[in-house]
């Protein structure tokens, strides 16, 4: 099943500029993060396990179950979503509506549902960040794969749900002519850092 199944659990096509169905729920609350505190993966997403691989230049909508008709989830739901972009790009995450869980402010975890997000794609989501609260926040990936993970309680606020977009955006890489004496060549920028360019001499 791709990313773009349809509420209820049946498979769909999806076009860029449409929304995500089954969304995200990448949450955030002031600080957000990761956390110390078990993150208990289900073994199977039944229903609600999507991969979707995402052209340079297009965007994915990604909501909580019954948000186009003003519902929060399902209780107890558990949402996965992978995405890949093409080699030399990068994936962003921006969640513009987000209202899911609690947090405790003396442990720092979230108390029941939450939104976990690896950079990386990690399936075991060891680099995940744990996002629950109410705010929008934004995450870039590290490469061309993002993994979502999304876990729902017994008891949900009616109030809560999310929207969020993801895209694919190439990476930055300069034009030079190298070869060329004292020439700098081939930097390559991210967004997580840069590599710095070297001289190239030609003898």
């Amino acid at each position: 099943m791709d990313l773009a199944g349809n509420v209820g659990g049946r498979p769909g096509g999806i076009s860029a500029n449409r929304l995500w169905p089954w969304a995200l729920r990448l949450l955030s609350l002031i600080g957000g993060g990761r956390e110390p505190q078990e993150l208990n993966l289900p073994s199977v997403y039944y229903g609600c396990d999507y991969y979707q691989k995402i052209p340079i230049g297009s965007t994915y909508y990604i909501f909580s179950p019954g948000f186009d008709s003003g519902t929060t989830f399902p209780k107890g739901i558990a949402c996965r979503w992978e995405a890949e972009a093409p080699v030399m790009s990068h994936l962003e995450l921006n969640c513009m509506h987000f209202k899911v869980g609690k947090r405790d402010f003396k442990s720092n975890n979230c108390t029941n549902d939450r939104l976990l997000v690896s950079a990386t794609g990690d399936p075991a989501m060891t680099d995940a960040e744990v996002h629950c609260g109410e705010g929008n926040f934004k995450i870039t990936s590290a490469r061309n794969k993002m993994l979502l993970v999304f876990l729902a309680d017994d008891e949900n606020d009616p109030m809560d749900r999310f929207l969020c977009y993801i895209k694919a955006v190439r990476d930055e890489v300069l034009a030079c002519d190298c070869g060329q004496w004292n020439q700098v060549c081939c930097q390559f920028v991210r967004k997580q850092g840069i590599l710095y360019p070297r001289t190239a001499v030609v003898k």
